[in-house]
């Protein structure tokens, strides 16, 4: 009868440990899915400045439009006062064209595209909507229609969606 009481007793403590175990590997697991992403963005240099590609929310939500900006900056050594940095951001080609994809990472739930369209300070704006929770990539293709060979340059980033 010890033996078994003895035995009933260790696997009790074992349960015990394995439960207290378990719920602090998934209470930390939940708590670093629930630390939000902060402003995603992606750059690269183009023959025109160096084109900065980002989400505008920071807790992008599912079935919520989140707004994406695309914006031409001057050369990170040089020093330009804003006026200069605006000035800049209008110098795009003139038939400049953006449209993004937005795609689920690790899932198969379409995609989403959209066009994005530039403000009086020649920063192109544009809003997806993500339709389920996860990690996104976004990706921006830039095309220059009126030069010589259509360049296009692409920017991606991933971004967590609630």
């Amino acid at each position: 009868m010890t033996i078994w009481k003895t035995r009933l007793f260790a696997l009790l403590i074992l349960v015990l440990v394995f439960g207290v175990g378990y719920s602090y590997i998934v209470t930390q697991k939940t708590q670093l899915q629930d630390q939000p992403f902060h402003n995603e963005l992606a750059s690269v240099h183009t023959s025109f400045g160096t084109l900065q590609f980002q989400i505008r929310d920071n807790n992008a939500r599912a079935l919520t439009a989140s707004t994406f900006s695309l914006r031409l900056l001057p050369e990170l050594n040089s020093t330009v006062s804003e006026q200069e940095r605006i000035d800049q951001v209008k110098s795009f080609p003139a038939q400049t064209y953006v449209t993004v994809a937005l795609n689920m990472l690790s899932m198969d739930c379409g995609t989403v595209h959209f066009t994005m369209v530039a403000d009086e300070h020649g920063i192109y704006y544009g809003e997806g909507i993500p339709v389920m929770p996860g990690r996104w990539v976004a990706t921006a293709t830039v095309t220059y229609t009126d030069q010589p060979q259509n360049e296009q340059k692409h920017l991606a980033f991933t971004f967590d969606v609630q």
